[in-house]
């Protein structure tokens, strides 16, 4: 049995969503083995799309930049805060509503054209055609 096929009972009848949290970290040639793992994360996400579309279920992942929660920021420098914001389009960490705002426009019926893709979210930090 394929491995999105496990996912089916739990998932409404008539199809769903399923959203991966990746990593922007997939995108960095120095992410080491989060970086490598946040990159299958976004092969599984195609690979899942492909597999679970005839059950009416679209797969979307949303990679992340650094977001800036009080666990995070609070083991930075001063200098390492700047140069994050400093490399990004948006001159500011993100936070948690950017991410929630994604999960749910590609849990509507707004997105429903929309699957088998990652979608960054982060300031801009790796713009893309």
């Amino acid at each position: 049995m394929a491995a999105g096929h496990q996912l089916l009972p739990q998932l409404a009848p008539g199809g769903g969503v399923v959203v991966n949290q990746s990593s922007s970290a997939a995108y960095l040639g120095a992410g080491g083995a989060y970086g490598v793992s946040k990159l299958a994360l976004n092969g599984l996400t195609m690979a899942l799309a492909t597999e679970l579309a005839k059950d009416g279920t679209r797969v979307v992942g949303i990679a992340p930049g650094l977001v800036g929660s009080s666990a995070v920021l609070d083991r930075m420098s001063p200098d390492h805060k700047d140069s994050v914001v400093q490399a990004q389009l948006i001159k500011r960490f993100g936070n948690m509503e950017d991410l929630c705002g994604m999960v749910l426009f590609f849990s509507s019926s707004d997105a429903g054209f929309i699957t088998g893709q990652t979608f960054l979210v982060d300031g801009g930090l790796f713009p893309r055609p």
